[in-house]
């Protein structure tokens, strides 16, 4: 595996961590974890937007 694709995967699991702690904080109605999972998904999507549409090396 090329290191952009090991960049990428690791981008994605920070991500999916990011819903995972959304979803607990959706379930236990703190607004303050809301906000920072909120935060954290959307930290993780600017890193990831440079991969979008960009040609393979």
């Amino acid at each position: 595996m090329e290191v952009k694709h090991w960049v990428l995967l690791g981008w994605a699991l920070f991500a999916l961590s990011g819903v995972f702690f959304l979803i607990d904080a959706i379930e236990s109605g703190d607004k303050t974890a809301l906000g920072s999972a909120i935060t954290w998904i959307l930290g993780v999507g600017c890193f990831l937007v440079v991969y979008r549409g960009t040609p393979e090396e």
